[in-house]
């Protein structure tokens, strides 16, 4: 003997049909229009983080670039301030401090004018720049970074 159940399923009163038949509300939730929206919404905001990291990124490799070209020629620049009447009747190398630190603040601001804080270390024959810079940010100063700190050094001998 077999028993068989039916189930009938009855229109619930309360949600009303629609015309081909189930409810309003499982519609909309099966409908997936718009639903592509924040997700290119949260891709937008990640473009632009990462197109800003790039482009900063490569403005600030720039200054970078520029700063350790400046200290170089500073540093090599402030060779010239040896003490030329020693050097001809002793054949000795001394580097004077004062134009030494002279010269390297001139082709500092020659090659990089915001360029800040140099020092300028001389020992004997030997001269070694230290020089700081800040580089402003544009695209990252939307996520909280309004300027990035750099600093390069260098030496020089003329031993």
């Amino acid at each position: 003997m077999t028993i068989f159940l039916y189930l009938v399923v009855l229109p619930s009163p309360t949600l009303p049909h629609t015309r081909y038949g189930g409810r309003k509300m499982i519609k909309n939730i099966k409908n997936e229009r718009g639903s592509v929206y924040p997700l290119a919404a949260a891709m937008i905001t990640v473009m632009i983080a990462v197109g800003g990291l790039l482009i900063d990124g490569g403005f600030v490799l720039y200054k970078y670039t520029q700063l350790a070209s400046a200290v170089d020629s500073a540093a090599i620049g402030a060779l010239d301030s040896y003490d030329e009447g020693l050097w001809e009747e002793e054949g000795k190398i001394e580097i004077d401090e004062g134009r030494a630190e002279n010269q390297a603040q001139y082709y500092l601001n020659k090659n990089m004018t915001e360029a800040s804080n140099l020092i300028v270390t001389v020992n004997n024959a030997n001269v070694e720049v230290h020089a700081e810079a800040t580089v402003p940010m544009f695209f990252m100063s939307l996520f909280g970074y309004s300027e990035i700190h750099i600093e390069s050094e260098a030496s020089s001998d003329l031993s």
